[in-house]
């Protein structure tokens, strides 16, 4: 399970990016949901790990800003996600 993670539309699906385990340890991961199945797949890595982001669909892309990283390092970086396959 995850938490403190981060999650957006795009494309008819939800993507749950970066959390938190419960150990406490930040994710790379992008999890692509398929609401109409609820399939979840693994479906990109961010260049850092990261918890705490804020995430905006915008046009054909998501926006993920912010957030803090690999020992609570606030993060100032922005990223752009823009195709899920």
């Amino acid at each position: 399970a995850r938490e403190r993670e981060t999650s957006a539309a795009l494309g008819g699906r939800i993507l749950v990016i970066g959390g938190e385990s419960a150990a406490g340890t930040r994710s790379r991961a992008i999890y692509q949901v398929n609401p109409a199945s609820g399939a979840v797949r693994l479906a990109g890595l961010l260049p850092v790990a990261m918890a705490d982001a804020a995430a905006v669909t915008s046009g054909n892309e998501v926006i993920v800003a912010g957030g803090t990283g690999t020992g609570g390092a606030p993060l100032s970086a922005i990223y752009s996600i823009t195709a899920v396959s």
